[in-house]
């Protein structure tokens, strides 16, 4: 019975640390997936300063009372 016991408790260790492994695969993917998303991003607002001369910048607001200003490109969303 306890022989039993042993392997069951061993069998949750091996799959614990084979979860907590493809956890770590995941997390590295999404911070290559942000970082390669990043990289794009600056890409679209460099192009669209090389195409159209610069951004058109519109105004938008938070919603909210005390919603902030901002100033976002209609082209390419680029957040200045």
């Amino acid at each position: 019975m306890e022989e039993k016991q042993n392997q069951n408790f061993s069998d949750l260790l091996i799959e614990q640390k084979k979860l907590l492994q493809v956890k770590i695969a995941c997390a590295n993917r999404l911070t290559r997936i942000k970082e390669d998303l990043r990289k794009l991003e600056i890409n679209i607002s460099n192009t669209c300063v090389e195409q159209f001369g610069q951004h058109d910048y519109i105004e938008e607001r938070e919603s909210g009372m005390y919603g902030e200003r901002f100033y976002i490109c209609s082209r390419c969303n680029f957040m200045r």
